[in-house]
């Protein structure tokens, strides 16, 4: 998540459970939580393996597991 390379053989899935804890010195609650992005693989033909480059803006402190999956209409 801070850029260290993810595991191998995370290709086409992963999970994102981000958690914002009230913390009293925090004084704009949700200001803390990392924002994941996901960036565009590109064209990719039909049958090739697509990479995608996933970052959190910040580091987390605590076991990290990210999911990502495609929605809405996907046209050639």
């Amino acid at each position: 998540a801070s850029g260290t390379p993810l595991p191998a053989g995370m290709e086409d899935s992963g999970v994102a459970t981000l958690t914002d804890l009230d913390d009293g010195e925090q004084p704009n609650p949700g200001a803390d939580e990392p924002v994941l992005t996901v960036a565009d693989a590109g064209r990719v033909e039909e049958g090739a393996v697509a990479t995608f480059a996933i970052r959190l803006d910040k580091a987390v402190d605590n076991a990290t597991t990210l999911r990502f999956s495609l929605g809405g209409d996907i046209a050639a």
